[in-house]
């Protein structure tokens, strides 16, 4: 887990490389294809999901805002083109509850936000998420 804050932001930095390579290789790759599928339909699941982490896989803490615009703290692992974050740490080979985003469906920017300093912003087909290193 990054400790200061030029560490935090190398940290979401290569997320945000790693989502934009997966959204150019999908993109590339859905070009002949409806990206309007019913599977492709499916970017923000939640499920029950046994969690192991591989080599390459970036996993950790950030914050998430919620709806009632205050900051949770979840646990992340960036996946084979996905986003799956949970409410807590899962335990290897345990099933555990949590949400999987598809990022070849989202979008994903810096945003400015008061009382965070490093925010970015994944835009999926039908809502905003906000994240943020953990102060």
């Amino acid at each position: 887990m990054a400790n200061n804050p030029d560490e935090k932001v190398a940290w979401m930095n290569d997320i945000d490389e790693c989502i934009y390579s997966l959204l150019e290789k999908e993109r590339s790759r859905k070009l002949n294809t409806d990206i309007h599928s019913e599977a492709d339909q499916k970017w923000n699941m939640k499920a029950m999901m046994i969690v192991t982490q591989k080599e390459g896989d970036y996993y950790g803490l950030l914050q998430k805002k919620a709806s009632d615009n205050s900051w949770k703290q979840r646990t992340f692992l960036l996946q084979d083109g996905s986003l799956h974050y949970f409410d807590h740490k899962p335990e290897p080979g345990k099933e555990i509850m949590g949400r999987s985003i598809n990022l070849a469906l989202c979008g994903v920017k810096v945003a400015q936000v008061l009382d965070k300093a490093a925010v970015f912003q994944l835009s999926t087909p039908n809502r905003i998420i906000f994240l943020s290193t953990p102060n």
